[in-house]
This record gives C-alpha cells, structure tokens and sequence, in this order.
C-alpha cells in the first residue's frame, strides 16, 4: 500500500463513524402503519431516509415500491425496492429454485448500483450448470441496510414468504453493536397497523395476532434487561461493542442466530453462512477493531460448526485487496463501503462455496428429505 496507506486508515475512521450513524438514523424513524413512498429523490444515505420505515415486529423495513437516488461525492446511485420491501426487480412466481441473499448493506450494495451488487453477482456466476448440473436456481435479495441478527430473526416470516431453497446469510463486523441497538429501541417502536390487506401487514398479523409479546420479544427484553458492562463505546471505533462487552452480547445475538437457523431448519431450507469485515483489516487500523472482527470471526466460525453449517469467512477478501488495491478501489471514498470491484471479489470468492452446497443440497433432495439429526446441507457433501 505504501503511501495510500495514511489515507486508507482516514478511509476506515470514516467508515465508522459512517456505519455508526447508519444504524442509529435508520431506527430513528418510527411509523404507525407503511404509508405510501413519498416521491422520489435524491438523499445523503446516512441521513434520515424517508424510504426506510422502523416498526415492530420487523425492526425496519423499506417502504414497498420506493424509487429514490443515493448520492455521496464519490457516487449516485438508483434504488429501486420492490412490493416485498427489499432492493431489486419484482420477486415474480418461482421458475427454479431459490437462494435467498440475507444480510446488511454490504449484500444490499450501498454505495453501488443494484447490477453490481452481490445478488445479481452470483447469479451470473453460478451459469454452465456448476458442479449442481443444473442452471435452475436463482439469487434473490433480502438484504437491508443496517441488518443484524436481531433484525433477521425479526424477519424471519418475511424470508420464509418467499419460499426460499436455500438462504445465504452474511454476517459483518458491527452487527453486534447493532443488534445491542435494536434490543434498546425495539420496545419504543410502534407496532404496524394491521388493517391493509398488503403482504408485509398480512404476514404482520400472523406475527402479532393474540400475542402481547412474541417469543422473539421476550428474548430481546431478556437479552436488552441482562447486566451490561459499564463501559461506552470507543468513539474511535463506534461500530464495535467494546471489548468488555463482546461476550454478553455475542451471547444474545447468538439466541437471534438460532431462531433464524431454527425456523429455515423446521421448514429443510439450507443455510449457509459468512463473515466479512473491511474498515478491521485496513493497514495500521487500530488494535481494538481488528481484535474485535477476529472475535467475531471465530465466535461465527463456532456457531456454525456448532448446526453443522456451511461456513465461509471473507476476510481473505478484504485483506488481498488491500494488499494489492489502492484503498480507494476497495472502500468507497467518502463512505467507505466496499466499491463495485470489490463487490466483484466477493461474488468471486463465494460463487464456487455457494455453488458446492447448493450441489449438496440438490444431491440432498434427490436422496429424499433428512432425518431426525441430519443437517439439511451436510448429508451429501460429508465425505467431500
């Protein structure tokens, strides 16, 4: 890197305090019900987004059928959310199976128009049949900016709803600190107005119906009520629990974790997942940070193998590119999330991991469904 290495550090504390805003703006905005998209235009995404809705029980959404423009100085991009709430075309009737891309923004292509982003990335990469000799899966996004675990169990009926046949999940290194957010905030949310007949208040009825508090609620009291260390947040790297904190609440997003994976294995929907982190792995990034992402990588790595999952860590990633990239091909100047050639990278490095489980699960359903104790991933691939 050598002398673009002062300013890929600037690039990183940018980054931060960046991501630390997105989270706390986009919990921000409470709504009774889901009005309809104001016009479109162009906003600052780490402004207040009035295309984004915070409620209960999802923690926040977009605004189905919002169109707007995203601009910092290094980009303008166009989004376009679908009648599902989520960025991208029309989730029409299944014509082959479904890889449901679940994640934050890194997936959801902040900063990037939505052609380059991970979804519509893996999709062309996955063409010639693949080591699954077929072409008949697609990827579909669920990915939303200021994603969690805590959001993707929230959103769990949401996911299901699309009938996935499998779900890719992607965790990143400030979800801990987001989901200590959202067990802060939830409860001050409004609950969404149920009397529209549209999908989201539909599938929001059978969440709430009866039901003073969900079991995932009662988790999130638990989880909010628990002893927390009484430490602030390094405003150096706001994006991270501090150190002391790390434990207790990787313990409670891990609760968020396992709904999410229960609910995907009650139904024999495979799951694979990954970590990825950049602003941790700039050169000279400070000792905190990069200790934290390594946490959460062997935590996440843990976790996995604890469900016998897929696992797949994308730090290599990041760590080649900027080692051979100057920063400003790898982070977005100005906001700090990874540039189109990265988001390249990354669909290259998870093509052929997502390509050999999707096998594994076709030779699966071809097999028959799994029995008491078998992951619905594993059976086929466990003597590759």
């Amino acid at each position: 890197m050598g002398d673009l290495r002062r300013p890929g550090v600037a690039a990183a504390a940018l980054l931060l305090s960046l991501l630390a805003a997105e989270g706390a703006v986009r919990l921000a905005r409470p709504a009774r019900g889901l009005p309809p998209p104001p016009p479109p235009r162009t906003i600052d995404p780490y402004a207040a987004n009035p295309y984004v809705a915070s409620l209960r029980p999802y923690l926040m959404t977009f605004l189905p059928g919002a169109r707007y423009r995203a601009q910092r100085s290094s980009y303008t991009v166009e989004y376009a959310i679908n009648e599902r709430g989520f960025r991208g075309p029309e989730i029409h009737d299944r014509g082959g199976r479904r890889l449901l891309l679940v994640g934050d923004s890194i997936p959801e292509g902040h900063g990037v128009e939505f052609a380059e982003s991970l979804a519509p990335l893996l999709s062309t990469r996955r063409g010639g049949g693949g080591p699954s000799g077929d072409d008949d899966w697609t990827v579909v996004n669920a990915a939303m900016q200021g994603g969690s675990p805590l959001l993707y169990a929230a959103n769990l009926p949401r996911y299901l709803a699309l009938e996935p046949d499998a779900v890719l999940l992607l965790l990143y290194e400030n979800d801990l600190r987001d989901d200590r957010i959202g067990e802060e905030r939830y409860f001050d949310l409004p609950r969404l107005e149920t009397s529209s007949g549209s999908r989201l208040m539909t599938l929001a009825r059978a969440v709430l119906a009866g039901e003073p508090e969900t079991p995932l609620e009662a988790d999130i009291r638990r989880n909010r009520d628990a002893p927390w260390p009484d430490v602030e947040p390094d405003p150096i790297t706001p994006i991270i629990v501090p150190p002391e904190a790390f434990g207790p609440q990787w313990r409670a997003s891990a609760v968020y974790l396992d709904r999410f994976a229960d609910g995907l294995e009650a139904r024999d929907i495979p799951l694979l997942v990954g970590v990825f982190a950049l602003g941790p792995l700039v050169p000279r990034v400070p000792a905190a940070h990069h200790a934290h992402a390594r946490n959460l990588e062997k935590h996440a790595r843990a976790w996995a193998a604890s469900r016998d999952l897929p696992f797949l860590s994308l730090y290599p990633v990041a760590e080649n590119a900027f080692a051979t990239l100057p920063w400003e091909e790898v982070m977005l100047p100005d906001d700090g999330h990874p540039t189109p050639r990265l988001q390249r990278r990354l669909a290259d490095s998870l093509a052929p991991f997502v390509r050999r489980h999707l096998a594994c699960a076709s030779a699966d359903e071809r097999e028959g469904a799994p029995g008491p104790g078998q992951d619905p991933v594993g059976r086929a691939c466990a003597a590759r």
